[in-house]
């Protein structure tokens, strides 16, 4: 009998089954037959397991072997047949998927890399673009104060053309005429206050950018905390936050150079919902 540690050898167990007596078995106390039920005289006889030192004789023993006819032990070896088969099945896809798993684990672990390469080059092409948008900020500063002097005079043109023209409704007695005339020249001069208030501005954004050209541009940062004083600090948010305030820094910087927003809508007034993070309540509006 092989150990119970080794595995069976299921031709020899059915070489030993095929040469024994045909089943089914049968007892007869302690004797053993072959059929399915003891008929006297017609039975024919295997053998006996009667035992004088075991309380019922040996019938338990006989009743055991009888159940374990030929054709029982080879139905026992199809069956542990069909589960070895069944356990190679398995064996065989638990190594596919263990494979599968390292390979996709390695996939992952590429995409990783590639989505930080990604993101590393976006936070790049930012700041690149922030940069340019800066220059061009300083080199419209520096446009419109090589066009000043051309500008006073034309102005200065506009304004003679006016009080001529205010000189001549008065002469005319035309004193209604002659307010419009003035007023409209009153509100064009405010107009060229407000070009020259914004275009100082954008001198003032311009000195800073070329003070500030080896530094990293801080803007969209210092607006995440004007208007999100709550939330994260800039290390800690997310890149498509970032992408949100970057965006708007360069809003502002275009108002700075054109004297205001187009539509007010563009004005940050508070700072966009993320996830994990409490709703704005307008504190900081």
């Amino acid at each position: 009998m092989p150990e119970p540690t080794q595995p069976l050898d299921l031709d020899a167990i059915e070489a030993r089954a095929a040469a024994a007596t045909p089943g089914p078995w049968c007892t007869d106390g302690a004797e053993i037959y072959q059929g399915s039920e003891y008929l006297p005289g017609l039975s024919a006889w295997i053998g006996e397991t009667c035992r004088a030192d075991e309380g019922d004789g040996g019938k338990a023993d006989a009743r055991f072997i009888a159940a374990m006819s030929p054709e029982t032990v080879k139905a026992m070896a199809d069956e542990i047949r069909r589960l070895r088969a069944d356990a190679s099945e398995q064996q065989a896809e638990i190594a596919k998927l263990i494979r599968w798993h390292g390979e996709d684990e390695t996939a992952m672990k590429k995409m990783r890399g590639a989505i930080e390469r990604l993101r590393a080059e976006k936070r790049t092409l930012g700041e690149l673009a922030a940069r340019r948008e800066s220059e061009l900020i300083a080199l419209r500063a520096r446009v419109a104060g090589m066009e000043r002097p051309a500008v006073e005079k034309q102005r200065g043109e506009v304004v003679q053309s006016f009080r001529e023209l205010a000189a001549q409704c008065r002469e005319d007695r035309d004193y209604e005429g002659e307010a419009t005339v003035l007023q409209r020249l009153e509100d064009r001069q405010q107009q060229w206050a407000r070009e020259d208030a914004a275009a100082q501005s954008a001198a003032v954004v311009a000195h800073v950018v070329a003070d500030d050209s080896d530094n990293p541009d801080t803007l969209p940062a210092w607006l995440s905390q004007r208007f999100d004083p709550r939330g994260p600090d800039w290390e800690q948010l997310s890149d498509d936050d970032r992408a949100y305030w970057e965006h708007h820094a360069r809003a502002v910087r275009r108002a700075v150079t054109r004297g205001g927003f187009k539509d007010p809508a563009a004005v940050p007034t508070a700072a966009r919902p993320t996830t994990g993070q409490r709703k704005d309540d307008g504190c900081c509006r």
